[in-house]
């Protein structure tokens, strides 16, 4: 089954109930969470929602806007790199995106995961359901 495929059919057994039907697999994929800190509660969603559907995240460490807990030039620095390494370990990366918004830093992730030719969801929030709203198709740059 292709990763893809897999994720999917994660997804439409969450979406519909089926929740005892979500099984861990055998190597669960790993996911690494990018966006804007300022969307604290879009990261804690998307990761308890990935997390039910099997799958292993790899998040930020702070929330320095959503927080008001801004780190020095340097730490900043720091973590932006720390970031890079995350997305090395990953299968792929979910972009948060509340409203389109994509800054700079985010960016610069999603250009280096397509460099590592890494799959790039884009999540948009939980349904009614309580469901991950994420585009599926996975975009990479062309060559």
């Amino acid at each position: 089954m292709e990763d893809n495929e897999e994720i999917t059919l994660a997804y439409s057994r969450f979406v519909s109930g089926q929740t005892d039907k979500l099984e861990l697999p055998e190597k669960p994929k790993i996911i690494c969470l990018c966006g804007s800190t300022r969307f604290k509660r879009e990261y804690e969603w998307a990761n308890k929602a990935l997390t039910l559907l099997g799958i292993i995240i790899l998040s930020v460490g702070m929330f320095g806007h959503a927080d008001g807990d801004y780190p020095n030039d340097k730490t900043k620095a720091m973590l932006d790199e720390l970031h890079l390494r995350k997305i090395d370990l990953s299968d792929a990366i979910v972009v948060i995106n509340r409203d389109g918004y994509i800054g700079e830093s985010t960016m610069r992730e999603i250009e280096y995961a397509h460099r590592l030719d890494k799959a790039v969801y884009y999540y948009y929030g939980v349904d009614g359901k309580g469901a991950p709203i994420i585009l599926l198709n996975h975009l990479k740059q062309s060559t």
